[in-house]
């Protein structure tokens, strides 16, 4: 299908996580038309016909749909490698399929901080909403889209149960459900993954594939897009890299954190001195845009180890363990977490 000036309700930029979730809850009205753009290439709603790399849950940052390296500043900078896929369901098809919620602290601190309706409280229901987690409990949900794998003590691996006794002699707890410990404890304890089956439950899979025939929904691959289009100062539509035209009441970026900025400086839309020095028209004076980017640190060890022969194995393993711990920099926050 190709984009010949048709119009939409809502046209959704981006068919990673959130532009699948919001694919999803916005067809649900059957007046409302939404089309979903994405970049890269859609394998459908049979999981057995997707690459290997992308459903192999043990497979983490695989590089067949990379979008490229980042720079920071200019292109003279130094590139950053931070890994995404161009694909449908976004950077979901290639991560490690963690399940962890952040810290009830961290959220509580948000809604002090003037942003009322996001403490842990508020967001419980919407955690335990989005997950199916067989094991259940006051802090979880059975029957949502995203499946959740919580691993027990019986499915460790041998090297996991090495980890998990070096840590108890270190003086860290057993944590047996990493998302039913909202407060602040060190412990060790399974990573929650969203997996199911062995395979890597991403966004096209959990949220859209269950979607996909309804006569609403349409969606496009392989679509690059230029930028937004405004009128009277209001988004109206968007332009693709190769010059086609579709018009949308209202228009969603989920390009994602380097993309959607992307476009919106391309649009005219960031700070106005940047965008006159690139020889852009200024459509809308926002300092924000394409600045303040924030990711948490990460300490990748390249240390190679030799495995006795009882643990070889597990070598592989989609239930790793983790600890959570606190640095000296802390002062009742988790600030480090070992995986």
């Amino acid at each position: 299908m190709t984009l010949s000036g048709e119009a939409y309700d809502v046209v959704i930029v981006g068919a990673g996580p959130a532009g699948c979730v919001l694919a999803r809850r916005l067809t649900e009205d059957p007046d409302r038309t939404v089309l979903l753009l994405e970049a890269g290439p859609d394998y459908g709603a049979n999981q057995a016909a997707w690459p290997a790399e992308l459903r192999d849950p043990t497979t983490i940052w695989p590089e067949s749909h990379p979008w490229g390296d980042v720079h920071a500043g200019r292109p003279t900078d130094r590139p950053l490698p931070l890994p995404r896929a161009r694909v449908i369901g976004g950077s979901t098809t290639i991560n490690a399929c963690f399940w962890p919620r952040g810290s009830a602290t961290d959220y509580d601190g948000w809604a002090a901080a003037g942003n009322p309706g996001w403490s842990f409280t508020d967001l419980l229901p919407y955690f335990k909403r989005c997950e199916a987690d067989p094991l259940g409990g006051p802090l979880h949900g059975i029957d949502g889209p995203v499946p959740v794998f919580r691993a027990t003590e019986a499915d460790l691996t041998p090297i996991d149960r090495a980890i998990v006794a070096a840590a108890e002699t270190l003086g860290f707890p057993w944590i047996a459900d990493a998302n039913g410990d909202p407060g602040q404890h060190p412990g060790v304890g399974p990573m929650p993954k969203n997996v199911a089956g062995g395979v890597r439950m991403n966004a096209a899979f959990t949220y859209l594939d269950p979607i996909r025939t309804r006569s609403n929904l349409t969606l496009i691959p392989d679509v690059l897009i230029d930028r937004v289009l405004t009128a009277d100062g209001r988004a109206v539509g968007v332009r693709t890299v190769a010059g086609s035209v579709v018009h949308g009441r209202e228009i969603v970026l989920c390009a994602g954190a380097f993309g959607s900025p992307a476009i919106l400086l391309r649009s005219g839309i960031g700070p106005a001195a940047t965008l006159r020095e690139l020889g852009i028209d200024v459509v809308a004076d926002l300092p924000g845009v394409g600045e303040c980017l924030l990711d948490h640190p990460m300490l990748n060890s390249f240390l190679t180890f030799v495995v006795k022969p009882e643990y070889a194995p597990a070598t592989k393993s989609f239930n790793p363990v983790f600890i959570k711990a606190r640095s000296g920099q802390a002062s009742t926050e988790i600030d480090l977490h070992v995986y």
